[in-house]
């Protein structure tokens, strides 16, 4: 199934691939030179791409080979175009903290654990003191 892409993110992707296209910046003031540079490409062929088309170009390409769409593919490209991407992952990977959160959660969800005895195993487990934890309770916790 094929998602429409939203209005300001099919915007970009055209401007990802018109060589004419200004940066946002310099558009206002840049007018006759965006001319100019069309009329060069029609006599003489293809004009190089500035920099920002370049990075427009790369980014939007690494998008569609991620398979990235809506909000997903509209944060990767406000990231890529302002040069985050190489240093920030798009899911960044998890600390060695939430490593053992996540473990210690899915281990106490396994014993199906509750209330204080899911307190003080959660506790014990994540101060790494045991791998059974501080009750070892096999049974849920009830509460009156």
């Amino acid at each position: 199934m094929r998602r429409r892409l939203a209005p300001g993110l099919a915007l970009l992707a055209a401007l990802a691939t018109s060589t004419a296209w200004a940066p946002a910046t310099q558009a206002q003031g840049t007018q006759a030179q965006g001319t100019q540079a069309q009329g060069t490409q029609a006599q003489g062929g293809a004009a190089p791409l500035t920099a920002q088309q370049e990075r427009m170009k790369s980014c939007n390409s690494e998008a569609g080979a991620k398979s990235l769409a809506g909000d997903a593919r509209q944060g990767f490209m406000r990231d890529c175009l302002a040069g985050r991407t190489a240093a920030a992952p798009a899911q960044p990977a998890l600390t060695a903290q939430q490593e053992r959160m996540k473990s210690c959660n899915a281990e106490a969800a396994g014993r199906k654990l509750g209330g204080d005895a899911r307190q003080r195993f959660m506790s014990s487990c994540l101060s790494g003191s045991t791998a059974t934890g501080a009750t070892g309770a096999a049974a849920p916790a009830t509460r009156n």
